[in-house]
């Protein structure tokens, strides 16, 4: 059962690395959109106008990927608790025997 501890708490690592992840993927593009748009304001140049727009549908584009791995970490989490709880019985029942 130790071993199972040990991949539980593994998971956990993971996890918060993974939201780490997300939190500074969603601010570096917000950050990276907001100076976008603020030159796409400055710029007269149509074909420029238009690079420029389709940089920031790119990065919308990875922002929608990013928020899908939020999806991903929320079930990792409620597989985590499940892990858990399931490590609880176990160690209830393996107590139950001796």
């Amino acid at each position: 059962m130790a071993e199972y501890s040990g991949n539980i708490a593994e998971l956990q690592w993971f996890k918060s690395q993974l939201d780490g992840y997300i939190s500074k993927m969603h601010q570096e593009i917000a950050a990276m959109n907001a100076k976008s748009r603020e030159s796409l304001g400055r710029v007269r140049d149509g074909a420029v106008s238009g690079a420029i727009n389709d940089f920031i549908d790119s990065y919308d584009e990875i922002d929608r990927e990013i928020s899908a791995l939020e999806g991903a970490s929320k079930e990792l989490g409620e597989l985590i608790m499940r892990f858990k709880k399931g490590q609880g019985v176990w160690n209830g029942y393996s107590g139950k025997r001796r």
